[in-house]
């Protein structure tokens, strides 16, 4: 399960993205791209600078959301 989770998403970058979107979503309530890059832009300059990008934020929900049960 784990495995097929992080399919993709093996870089530092990637790993990061996809950890920080997941936090945001479980942790936050947040599933919406504009509400977590708000979350993103509140967090810290390194998270805002480097994962505020739109489609960096929907290549992570997508993958979330597909694993979701």
């Amino acid at each position: 399960m784990t495995k097929l989770f992080l399919a993709g998403f093996y870089s530092s970058f990637a790993l990061e993205l996809i950890s920080t979107v997941d936090f945001i979503v479980s942790e936050k309530n947040v599933n919406t791209e504009e509400k977590i890059i708000r979350e993103l832009e509140h967090w810290n300059v390194r998270k805002k600078t480097l994962f505020t990008n739109q489609k960096f934020i929907q290549i992570a929900l997508n993958n979330i959301n597909a694993h979701l049960n």
